[in-house]
């Protein structure tokens, strides 16, 4: 890490390891200048991972953080391949994100989002891509985990905490188990991302 004038800087390097060995490098830059944090991240995809899910962070609230406003398409979730109406700031609750699917899955998703903002009575997150980007973001009472576990609705206890995912990239929908699969440019392929 690093202080100077103000401006604390964070450095870190991870070598994460997949399941066929496969090694992932990430190298992190977080910027605190009292004001907010700037998160800059380096990802190497090794050749052997050519299709991941997701490719961002992700991070659990306070419970008692339920106002949801967001700058992006559409209202209901919108993901790499599916995307709503023109762009419009929207105002929900994490708890009306939730999409009862017959079987559990990812729901609440916001594709090509400017910032997102969650607030509770006493305090507030804004998340923001930096200019020109868009990022994409879920803020919901479920985690990955829970919803990955769970194979029918009534199996889900939604949590008091919000589970907020910011995203680089989301592979678009489809797996082929009921329908077609994802189109190739709506997978995460190897490669370097920033």
């Amino acid at each position: 890490w690093k202080h100077d004038a103000g401006l604390l800087e964070v450095y870190s390097h991870q070598r994460i390891k997949a399941a066929n060995n496969a090694v992932i490098e990430h190298h992190q830059v977080i910027l605190a200048d009292g004001t907010g944090l700037e998160f800059h991240h380096d990802v190497i995809i090794p050749a052997q991972l050519d299709d991941l899910q997701r490719l961002g962070m992700k991070f659990a609230l306070e419970p008692g953080i339920e106002k949801l406003e967001w700058f992006e398409r559409g209202l209901v979730d919108t993901y790499s391949d599916r995307k709503g109406a023109p762009v419009a700031v929207h105002t929900s609750s994490v708890a009306e994100q939730y999409v009862p699917y017959l079987r559990p899955q990812d729901h609440g998703h916001h594709a090509d989002t400017r910032w997102a903002e969650l607030k509770s009575k006493n305090s507030s997150l804004k998340i923001a891509a930096l200019e020109p980007s868009t990022i994409s973001f879920s803020a919901r009472h479920h985690s990955d985990e829970q919803l990955e576990h769970a194979t029918i609705t009534a199996e889900l206890d939604a949590a008091p905490e919000t589970f907020v995912y910011v995203d680089h990239l989301l592979r678009g929908l489809g797996t082929g188990s009921c329908g077609p699969d994802t189109l190739e440019q709506y997978k995460i392929k190897a490669g370097r991302y920033q």
